[in-house]
């Protein structure tokens, strides 16, 4: 038999109102998802794993084929295939990658590193961890997350809260007057024989008053002040489903939940698959459920598992313990003496809503660092844990799915340390020059040539930096140009002679030399490596055009076009950046403004003043008073969830620079900190 794909519940603007959006667009993705399954079931079955998610089983397995596309799609309908078809793609490469097959498909390869985590800078009274991102309560009550940020599940409202929890997509939290309230993914993916899109409501709290909460992969549920427990959210497995009594704690998993009554004793609804919802008697002090599996603590303070054992993590060591964490595929627990330890999977694995990481043998997951602590929270592969100073540590999994396969830095446990002078973000990579001048780079390092080297600086000390597509350029102290990574133009290949500025573009490169006039190199297909006659002083390369400031204060621009880029205003600018199919300046009065492709941001850049001003697939400014500002600026997105690079983080920055879907800021103290979708993990020291 056949399983068909693509029914929708139709949720949005209809299309009458979103031009573009035709029933072609989802039957080409429908098929795509078909095709992407199918692979993934010949994957589970050929190397055993996973095989009891396979329609018909690996002995007659079902085809999916795509059904017919809605009559009204919408802009939604579009956006929620597109996000399974990025999953499904990460999921192939995960088992690519893990049974070393079709590895040459794998986007930049399979990855040999693995990143440590580490959260931010603070004290915490609180700590929750999700799929792929991780949430705390401040000392003072208010609440901070961080890691990916898609559907806005890591951009913590404002407010003091009392409890707070990460699910899947989402988080939820409890207010100080025991009101609840989420953020982050309030749709999900049912997998019923019509594959059926849905808005499923785990971010849409009841009203009233709660004393706990907790989020699941697609679902939410709470304890009233009654003690009755309620839920709300996707109940395809009667995950969102409680039975009558009271409670005193609440926890949910992956597709179940588990709740201890008020005598001790353990009761679970949800998918039974695993034998999850089936607690063994006895009495309890905690609980804790997880991807597939449930653990808690005995009355004796001794640990016990059920359900899914896949890694052995449902089984706990011998012992006692205080508090228990049970992730996606691995368990944590904090002993009698404080101390931390885990079991389970150890190495990246596929997780709650089809989240996936490629990593390393060993992803770290399950092996916690020395110390002593007060409370620990397991996520789908990555854990974290208060110490006792207040402070947060993490370890295990910093990646998650990358665009139509791949991967990319979660920053789930990304550490801003090290002092620096300048920043510079390239399309994958970042690059900043360190206090002592000389040069470090991080991020992707495998794009385009053989090897391109685009984030392997060349020793010797440098006055400025700047990372393009998939190379780098800097001027060294005796101002001659050095550049590295991907030469297929020229673009690496500088000419003698000596520059008071550089920009590296998408694959061609400029400069201002010492006597003011401009030279490019690389890459001239749209007139972009052709500068005019004159002086400048400042230049911007963008992805295929470039844009000077003359040296009486107006700006010209050269190269492709196609949007308007290369079209500068009429006025006189202080500083000038070029992105994508884009360009921005700060005009004299310090206000910025933008011209080319303003698909997604029509109203043009924030009103106000800015002190600088950087662009690369979005844009980036620094107020008069340090604090940093971003905004959308390009229609050509193919990733359709939020990114994050918008949501630049409190506190006040000398520097900024934007990529392609990253920004760095430098602090005042000369530390870095990244946000956005590829917030690579900055280098220590």
């Amino acid at each position: 038999m056949a399983i068909a794909v693509g029914a929708v519940v139709a949720v949005g603007t209809p299309v009458s109102a979103q031009a573009g959006v035709s029933a072609e667009d989802i039957a080409v993705r429908d098929q795509l998802i078909a095709d992407q399954e199918n692979l993934l079931n010949t994957y589970r079955c050929l190397f055993g794993t996973d095989t009891d998610v396979v329609p018909g089983g690996c002995d007659n397995p079902d085809t999916i084929s795509p059904g017919a596309a809605p009559p009204n799609p919408t802009q939604n309908d579009l956006d929620i295939r597109d996000g399974l078809i990025q999953n499904q793609e990460a999921l192939l490469n995960t088992y690519r990658c893990r049974f070393d097959v079709d590895t040459q498909l794998v986007p930049n390869g399979c990855p040999d590193t693995q990143t440590t985590p580490t959260p931010p800078a603070n004290t915490y009274t609180a700590i929750a961890a999700g799929s792929t991102h991780t949430c705390a309560l401040r000392t003072d009550a208010t609440a901070t997350c961080w890691g990916n940020n898609w559907y806005g599940k890591a951009d913590a409202p404002e407010g003091r809260y009392t409890a707070i929890t990460a699910g899947g997509g989402h988080t939820c939290a409890l207010r100080t007057d025991a009101t609840a309230t989420c953020w982050g993914n309030n749709t999900s993916i049912t997998y019923n024989p019509d594959y059926e899109l849905q808005v499923t409501g785990q971010a849409d709290p009841p009203e009233g008053t709660f004393t706990a909460i907790a989020a699941g992969g697609s679902h939410t549920c709470g304890l009233r002040t009654d003690a009755t427990a309620t839920c709300w959210g996707i109940n395809d497995h009667g995950q969102a489903t409680p039975p009558d009594g009271t409670f005193t704690a609440i926890t949910a998993g992956e597709y179940h939940t588990c709740a201890l009554r008020a005598d001790g004793t353990a009761t679970c609804w949800g998918n039974n698959d695993d034998g999850q919802t089936d607690p063994p008697e006895g009495t309890y002090t905690a609980i804790a459920a997880g991807g597939g599996h449930t653990c808690a603590l005995r009355a004796d303070s001794t640990a016990t598992c059920w359900g899914n054992n896949r890694y052995g993590k449902a089984d706990p060591p011998e012992g006692t313990y205080t508090a228990i964490a049970a992730g996606g595929g691995h368990t944590c627990a904090l002993r009698a003496d404080s101390t931390a330890t885990c079991w389970g999977a150890n190495f990246p694995l596929h997780i709650m809503s089809y989240s996936v990481s490629i990593g390393s043998e060993l992803g770290g997951q399950a092996t916690p660092p020395d110390g002593i602590y007060t409370a620990i929270a397991a996520g789908g592969q990555h854990t974290c844990a208060l110490r006792a100073d207040g402070t947060a540590t993490c370890w295990g999994i910093d990646i998650v799915p990358g665009g139509y396969g791949g991967t990319r830095p979660g920053g789930q446990a990304t550490p801003p340390e090290g002092t620096f002078t300048a920043i510079a973000a390239g399309n994958y990579h970042m690059c900043a020059l360190r206090a002592d001048a000389t040069a470090t780079c991080w991020g992707n390092n495998d794009e385009q040539a053989t090897p391109p080297e685009q984030a392997t600086p060349p020793e010797g000390t440098f006055t400025a930096i700047t990372a393009g597509q998939f190379h780098t350029c800097a001027l060294r102290t005796d101002a001659t140009a050095t550049c590295w990574g991907n030469d297929d133009d020229g673009q690496a290949t500088p000419p003698e002679g000596t520059f008071t500025a550089i920009a590296a573009g998408g694959s061609h490169t400029c400069g201002l030399r010492t006597d003011a006039t401009a030279t490019c190199w690389g890459n001239d297909d749209d007139g972009q490596a052709t500068p005019p006659e004159g002086t400048f002083t400042a230049i911007a390369a963008g992805k295929y055009h470039t844009c000077g400031l003359r040296a009486d204060a107006t700006a010209t621009c050269w190269g492709r076009n196609w949007d308007g880029q290369a079209d500068p205003p009429e006025g006189t600018f202080t500083a000038i950046t070029a992105g994508e199919y884009h360009t921005c300046a700060l005009r004299a009065d310090a206000t910025a403004t933008c011209w080319g492709d303003l698909g997604a941001g029509p109203d043009g850049p924030p009103s106000g003043r800015f002190t600088a001003i950087d662009s690369g697939h979005h844009a980036c400014g620094l107020r008069p008073d340090g604090t940093a500002t971003c905004w959308d600026v390009s229609r050509y997105r193919y990733d359709n969830t939020p990114n994050g690079y918008a949501d630049a983080p409190e506190g006040t920055f000398t520097a900024i620079t934007a990529g392609h879907g990253q920004a760095c800021g430098l602090r005042s103290d000369g530390s870095i900190i990244c946000w956005g979708t590829w917030s690579f993990v900055v280098p220590r020291g």
